[in-house]
């Protein structure tokens, strides 16, 4: 039913829909976490904290076990697709569905702009997958 190259094109398809799906949720129930670093203070002491909250958040945790099955799928993908192909792909991807449902979630109103710049990531990247496939 498929080819290597072709089933390498699905499996890095699914990570970066996978990822683009799973981070708008890992940010909503991270808590907007602020970052406070502390100069008097060694690292693990500002990080442990997050940590600790985070791991206790199981909506935090199974979107977080999502976007690293998608890391899962981009790995294997690799045995399949070249790097130069995969990279920009996945992200495309990604960036696409990070934009769209972030629009969604958050009720921003999709405008012009946002479409030309989806526009022109989509058409670069189909530019760069044809122009490395021949």
């Amino acid at each position: 039913m498929f080819n290597d190259r072709s089933f390498g094109y699905l499996l890095t398809m699914m990570s970066g829909i996978l990822w683009g799906l799973s981070t708008p949720f890992m940010k909503q129930h991270s808590g907007h976490l602020a970052w406070n670093v502390r100069s008097s203070q060694n690292i693990l002491s500002n990080v442990w904290p997050i940590i600790k909250m985070l791991s206790s958040n199981w909506k935090f945790i199974t979107f977080f076990f999502i976007n690293q099955l998608g890391s899962i799928l981009y790995t294997y993908s690799l045995s399949y697709t070249p790097i130069n192909v995969a990279v920009p792909f996945s992200n495309s991807i990604n960036l696409t569905l990070v934009v769209l449902f972030g629009c969604f979630k958050e009720n921003i109103i999709i405008n012009t702009e946002i479409i030309i710049g989806l526009f022109l990531v989509i058409t670069g990247i189909t530019l760069c997958t044809l122009s490395n496939s021949s």
